[in-house]
């Protein structure tokens, strides 16, 4: 059950990191093409006028942080 819990976690965390990279990426100032290819991820997060909603990049950055350490100690029944 721990298991299930914790792929659940896992799943959720990496849903919304790809939902939040995809909106910012849509958001920057540049074609998506470009953004991909020419820009880092950290640049999305990164507060400037190429970059709206970096809050929403860096919100992602530390949910999928979160999700990795929860869902690693609660698989491991160290919770």
């Amino acid at each position: 059950m721990k298991s299930k819990i914790a792929g659940i976690v896992f799943i959720l965390g990496s849903l919304y990191y790809l939902i939040a990279e995809a909106i910012s990426a849509f958001s920057f100032n540049d074609t998506l093409i470009n953004t991909y290819m020419f820009y880092t991820i950290s640049e999305l997060g990164i507060p400037n006028a190429n970059s709206p909603l970096s809050f929403l990049m860096n919100s992602a950055f530390v949910i999928i942080g979160l999700t990795f350490i929860f869902g690693n100690f609660y698989k491991f029944k160290i919770i």
